[in-house]
């Protein structure tokens, strides 16, 4: 959860990579 938090700060500031970001996002909250 913590690492969630730190990265969605920056995810605002890289708006390219929040496609990315998005999908991992998911895939790590299934895993968890």
């Amino acid at each position: 959860i913590n690492e969630l938090s730190h990265v969605n700060i920056p995810v605002m500031l890289l708006p390219d990579d929040f496609r990315a970001y998005s999908k991992l996002k998911v895939d790590n909250h299934l895993f968890n």
